[in-house]
């Protein structure tokens, strides 16, 4: 029976490289100890990758359907066509912005009447940042279990741009793009989230806020953005999914070991941790069963032909080594 595991690359070191192996093994222990509280939040993050509707694809009458402001359609064509000279930098910004609800959820457990960790919410739960993909699928999600939003505020916060500075904000943001600097919106402005569009021609955000019902978001880079509520059901207990299906031309970024590099450099000065979880490591692990049966099949054909006993042992010794 295969494990899946959660991989934390985004942990915040908190020792030099002088520490004592004590206190290495006390953080081990530590991060072992939480283990089953992130897999228990991870699989209720899961659950909303699983038949996630296309809302554009529904009847009118099942989904409402919003024009966007024209200062966010400017703003989309400046960040697909213009700003950004990598594509991988959609992750970053994801990132940030799954790190922004977190520190807010930090924020509201702290003023609260129940004690709080510095990366942990008022009920216990620890406060990360999950990422998932499915490399058969061409899905990649971020996951957060920060703030969440309401219906109202995924409105307001991915269908408009903030009327005060308006013209500055896009004026910035095109002589960004003239001078081919990158610009990293989220710090400053707080929509580099359009930066998925760079990989994704579909964008899905399903988000709870605490006490609300959770709903869908949903856009295709196009001149509408559809919002339901989520015929799911609750799945998640509070946070933000924006799930990403991506372009033909970007899967590579559903392949985990691309994800855990980009995750490792965007998240080294982070106060929560990053798991990262692939589906695609059950097919890998069947891949290796497969290919071990094969070279022992050949290893048997060898002996039969007089080959030394010897060179067979090194080589299956040394995939051993290697799985």
């Amino acid at each position: 029976m295969l494990r899946r595991l959660f991989l934390p690359v985004g942990l915040l070191s908190l020792c030099s490289l002088s520490c004592s192996s004590v206190a290495e093994d006390a953080a081990a222990a530590a991060a072992a100890a939480g283990e089953a509280a992130v897999a228990a939040e991870a699989k209720g993050l899961e659950e909303t990758l699983v038949s996630l509707p296309d809302l554009k694809g529904q009847e009118d009458g099942q989904h409402e359907t919003h024009e966007y402001q024209a200062e966010v359609s400017r703003l989309m064509d400046i960040i697909i066509n213009s700003l950004y000279t990598q594509r991988d930098v959609f992750l970053r910004e994801l990132i940030s912005n799954a790190v922004d609800a977190l520190e807010k959820a930090r924020f509201l457990s702290l003023t609260g009447d129940t004690s709080s960790s510095s990366s942990s919410s008022s009920s216990g739960e620890e406060l990360a940042v999950f990422i998932e993909s499915s490399p058969e699928n061409k899905i990649v999600s971020v996951c957060d279990n920060g703030v969440g939003m309401s219906k109202q505020e995924l409105i307001t916060n991915l269908g408009t741009v903030a009327k005060s500075g308006t013209s500055n904000f896009l004026e910035t943001v095109a002589a960004a793009a003239k001078g081919q600097n990158e610009l990293s919106l989220v710090g400053q402005f707080g929509v580099g989230f359009y930066s998925s569009f760079l990989v994704a021609d579909r964008v899905s955000v399903v988000s709870r806020s605490r006490g609300e019902d959770q709903y869908i978001w949903q856009s295709s880079a196009d001149a509408k953005y559809y919002i339901n509520k989520d015929p799911r059901g609750n799945t998640i207990k509070r946070g933000t999914c924006v799930v990403l299906h991506l372009k033909a031309d970007a899967t590579e970024f559903a392949k985990e070991e691309i994800l855990k590099k980009l995750a490792s450099r965007y998240s080294q000065f982070l106060a929560f941790p990053i798991y990262i979880k692939s589906k695609k490591i059950v097919t890998e692990e069947v891949e290796v069963e497969e290919e071990k049966e094969k070279e022992k099949k050949e290893g048997e054909e060898e002996k039969k032909d007089d080959v030394q006993v010897e060179d067979v042992q090194e080589e299956t010794e040394g995939d051993k080594v290697g799985l």
